[in-house]
C-alpha cells in the first residue's frame, strides 16, 4: 500500500482551498500597510508568491518593516517572536 505524502503543504487543504467569490484583484496586490498597523496572516490560494507556511493561517501580527514588495510581520507563537516576510495580498487589515 501507499504511503501518504507528508510534504510542506500537508494537512492545508482547508487553507489553500478557494472560495467561490474570493477573486483577486489588482489592488490586493497592491495594497500597502503602514509600519506598527496590525494585520492578520491569511492565505490566498491562487497567489502562491509570497506564502508562508500554513500554521502561521490566521494570526494576527504587526507590520515591522518592508523588504521589496514583501512585507516583514512580527508576532507572538508560543512564547517566541517568528517573523515572516508576506506579500500584501496574503494579509488583511485588522479590526
Amino acid at each position: 500500500m501507499a504511503q501518504k505524502s507528508s510534504g510542506p503543504q500537508h494537512g492545508a487543504r482547508q487553507n489553500i482551498s478557494r472560495v467561490r467569490n474570493q477573486n483577486l484583484s489588482v489592488n490586493d496586490r497592491i495594497e500597502s500597510f503602514d509600519e506598527g498597523q496590525s494585520v492578520v496572516l491569511r492565505i490566498h490560494p491562487s497567489e502562491p508568491e509570497g506564502r508562508f507556511h500554513a500554521r502561521f493561517h490566521g494570526n494576527r501580527g504587526k507590520i515591522t518593516g518592508r523588504q521589496g514588495d514583501a512585507y516583514e510581520v512580527s508576532f507572538e507563537d508560543g512564547g517566541s517572536t517568528k517573523k515572516l516576510y508576506v506579500n500584501p495580498v496574503h494579509l488583511k487589515e485588522a479590526e
